[in-house]
């Protein structure tokens, strides 16, 4: 799990046995970014969200394609980010969808500047600097 500030952490694919790891760290909302069936082999979505049931965590399923993404993600980002009272567990396959849903959510809610964001995600290892613009447009909605 990578650090994104205090909001959480992005990484990439999960499994069961890391939802027990992201409730220690005081996560208490898990969202994923990856469709079931993207690659072999990789849990689904029931399994994931039975798993962090067992756990007391809430689990969001708002998956983007690589390359697609809509309004309306992120406003279902940003409605998840509000409802949540603890730290986000964003993730995908490799933490790049993660950390860019993690970062416009946030925008959208106004818990964070676009610059911060993008800082924080460049320490996830994540650069979202060719995202500014999206940043700032949705931090003004």
């Amino acid at each position: 799990m990578k650090p994104f500030g205090d909001f959480g952490f992005v990484m990439g694919q999960i499994s069961p046995a890391t939802l027990a790891e992201a409730k220690a760290a005081g996560v208490t909302l898990v969202v994923q970014h990856r469709p079931d069936g993207e690659a072999p082999g990789q849990p689904t979505s029931a399994d994931l969200a039975a798993a962090a049931a067992d756990l007391g965590l809430h689990y969001e399923v708002i998956d983007i394609k690589p390359g697609e993404l809509s309004v309306e993600k992120i406003e279902a980002m940003a409605a998840a980010l509000t409802e949540s009272d603890g730290k986000t567990l964003s993730f995908c396959a490799a933490g790049g969808r993660a950390a860019t849903m993690l970062a416009l959510g946030l925008a959208r809610t106004g818990k964070a500047s676009p610059d911060n964001l993008i800082e924080l995600a460049a320490t996830s290892g994540q650069n979202l600097s060719g995202l500014r613009p999206l940043l700032v447009d949705v931090s003004k909605a």
